[in-house]
């Protein structure tokens, strides 16, 4: 039960950071656009949203004939509200940093920081991406009984990835 459903939710996963990748990379131009990166990344947050209320919108019953119920909906969305609590709650952590710099320091110390922190989270991004592309794929490969076998080649993939990119940040980096 539960094996490879979460394809559509993997690709939602993959949608928001590469939209918001390309976004930023194609419209962002100076450091006058600080306000379009935040809107960009809402607008790559409310595609993901969108495929996803749309793939469960398609997927779903509308009617009683089709095995539509109130008791039904209230289930799925009390199941799904501690994942809605868990992003808000992420998301504030998140922004907890920038929010008592700005604060305790003022706001030349927050654009300093949000610029390296935005290069910081790309890269996190990064191993998320690993993350949900891996993790259905497990799923499916348990069942079969090669989880190992696909464990191992995703890490490959990721140390490949992810040592360069580390080695060269350490090798770069300033004081």
């Amino acid at each position: 039960l539960g094996l490879q459903q979460m394809g559509r939710v993997g690709l939602a996963r993959i949608l928001r950071p590469a939209l918001y990748v390309l976004l930023v990379l194609g419209l962002v131009r100076g450091e006058g656009d600080a306000i379009s990166v935040a809107v960009l990344n809402l607008v790559a947050l409310g595609a993901a949203v969108g495929f996803l209320g749309w793939s469960f919108g398609s997927r779903v019953p509308r009617t009683p004939a089709e095995g539509a119920s109130v008791p039904a909906a209230r289930d799925l969305l009390r199941g799904a509200v501690p994942f809605a609590m868990s992003g808000v709650l992420v998301q504030l952590y998140q922004s907890m940093d920038s929010t008592m710099l700005g604060y305790l320091a003022g706001s030349e110390a927050v654009g300093l920081y949000s610029a390296g922190a935005r290069i910081n989270g790309f890269l996190v991004g990064i191993g998320g991406l690993f993350a949900a592309v891996l993790l259905p794929r497990l799923s499916a490969r348990q069942h079969e009984g090669r989880a190992d076998e696909t464990l191992a080649r995703g890490l490959r993939a990721a140390v490949a990835l992810l040592l360069p990119i580390s080695v060269g940040g350490a090798i770069l980096a300033r004081p």
